[in-house]
């Protein structure tokens, strides 16, 4: 989640690129005879892109953060806190391990 200060930023970021993505199609049709390739480059493109970003954007899942223990889900969250909220110490081990006690029961 972006806070609020940041949102209309980050919504203006992620809509630009509705009709970008239309122009870039027009383009490729009238560039290129071939349909079939076109949709190779159109499908298989965005989708590679996709799984590089996701490989360094994302970090761990809450199940798997979980799993690693206190220590690592404490220092993980920290992390995304800093770069969305800009705050350093978001949570404590402590807090962690407590909401994990709760979870299991």
């Amino acid at each position: 989640m972006v806070g609020d200060e940041k949102r209309e930023k980050y919504s203006v970021f992620v809509q630009i690129w509705f009709p970008v993505g239309a122009m870039v199609i027009t383009g490729f049709f009238y560039l290129m005879d071939n349909w079939r390739v076109i949709w190779i480059i159109l499908i298989v493109g965005p989708g590679m892109l996709g799984i590089i970003l996701m490989y360094f954007c994302c970090y761990e899942t809450p199940q798997f953060l979980v799993k690693k223990g206190p220590d690592h889900t404490a220092k993980i969250m920290n992390k995304i806190g800093k770069i969305n909220l800009g705050i350093d110490n978001v949570i404590s081990k402590v807090d962690v391990e407590y909401v994990m006690t709760e979870q299991m029961t």
